[in-house]
């Protein structure tokens, strides 16, 4: 008998929105994963700042900081996940990553206890993208290098012999794990050259490609590229069917257009007073605890999270809520427009689309995927039939549990 496919009931999933990790299925409140590394540190941070506190206290105006300003010690989320994967499916555990502004680490997680448990940390590493081997838990890491180029890596499942795989002046991410290669360490991946300016800093990137590469003998393959199309996310099922996000390419320094040069200046009297007027508000927040404008109401509290970095572009949130729900374009929220497809090309070389609005997808054991549009999580089975898991805001990656 062929494997039943899944039940919406059945579908649990993790993801990450706003630096924070969420556990979530059909029918019930997503549960917010704290990590024990992550509070320590940051009751460590803590303590630091009530000790260093006296330093600025009693000053009109401190060398650091004007009254008013946040700490230096002050940030919204200053330990963030930064990536997600399932580890062996023999442990039920979950791998991920946490990162500081000085420090980057790869832990474990299971489910069933709760036990955080830590492979490495060391300052300056930066993982973007994490995969586990479903056999022998190896693990592949996108990692961020000092010069802003990225390099595919891969590892133990105890975290030592660290080794990089690719190089070059390129970003090289999203590394996934290819089954059913007789035991072979195949992956592929997403990967942009890198244009530089005169004094080496990253002025531009080109379009996407994905590549098949094996992680022993450093043999690749083209397998998606084009001048006018990225494609993201690569993900090979057990069928052999390719699956891929692509959306249109974007240079970093598109042309500049006469419409918009026109309309800036146009605008530019009513931003110069704009400006003047919101300094003049915060002025008088720091010296009469009063603001002069009041029609916003109360203060917002957290993060200012409109814009959003996702596979190497700027995403306005905000700006892409007003428009799709004046369109009716998607669900409300979606963090990034219908060109956005989720894509598989079968083992015949047919490509079907499945979703649109797709920030982040994973694929499913019984051959269906769940996908997310920055708003909401959804299942899609084997049928095509989609089904919501959970609503959140802001998701940057899901995978199914």
């Amino acid at each position: 008998m062929g494997t039943q496919p899944e039940r919406a009931a059945e579908i649990e999933v993790a993801y990450l929105a706003e630096g924070k990790l969420y556990l979530a299925s059909p029918g019930r409140k997503p549960e917010l994963i704290e990590s024990h590394f992550a509070q320590e540190m940051l009751d460590r941070q803590e303590r630091n700042r009530q000790r260093n506190d006296w330093k600025q206290s009693g000053m009109a105006w401190g060398f650091n900081r004007m009254p008013g300003m946040p700490s230096p010690n002050h940030s919204a989320r200053p330990i963030r996940f930064s990536s997600l994967s399932r580890a062996r499916e023999a442990t039920g555990e979950l791998a991920y990553s946490l990162q500081t502004d000085v420090v980057g680490g790869l832990f474990y997680w299971e489910r069933k206890t709760g036990y955080e448990r830590r492979l490495f940390h060391r300052a300056d590493f930066q993982v973007l993208d994490l995969a586990c081997h479903s056999d022998d838990g190896t693990i592949a890491v996108a990692v961020r290098m000092e010069d802003g180029a990225v390099n595919v890596a891969v590892m133990k499942p105890d975290g030592k012999g660290l080794r990089e795989i690719t190089a070059g002046d390129s970003t090289d991410e999203c590394p996934a794990w290819v089954p059913g290669r007789g035991g072979e360490p195949v992956l592929v991946y997403q990967s942009a050259g890198l244009g530089r300016n005169t004094h080496g800093l990253v002025a531009d990137r080109g379009p996407y490609a994905v590549f098949e590469l094996d992680a022993d003998t450093g043999d690749m393959k083209t397998l998606l590229e084009a001048d006018d199309r990225d494609f993201l996310s690569p993900r090979v099922g057990a069928d052999g069917s390719l699956y891929y996000i692509t959306r249109p390419y974007q240079s970093l320094n598109p042309p500049v257009s006469p419409i918009k040069v026109a309309k800036d200046i146009a605008l530019f009297p009513f931003r110069l007073v704009l400006a003047v007027v919101h300094f003049l508000d915060w002025f008088s927040v720091v010296f009469r605890r009063k603001p002069l404008i009041t029609a916003g109401g109360p203060p917002k509290e957290g993060p200012d999270a409109r814009y959003m970095m996702l596979w190497g572009k700027l995403v306005d949130a905000e700006q892409l809520h007003r428009e799709q729900s004046a369109k009716g374009d998607g669900r409300g929220g979606a963090l990034v427009p219908k060109t956005w497809t989720l894509q598989r090309r079968k083992p015949d070389g047919t490509d079907e689309t499945i979703a649109a609005h797709v920030v982040s997808f994973d694929l499913c054991k019984e051959g269906g995927v769940v996908y997310t549009n920055g708003a909401a999580v959804y299942h899609v089975d084997a049928a095509g039939e989609r089904t919501e898991v959970c609503a959140s805001r802001l998701i940057e990656r899901v995978v199914r549990l």
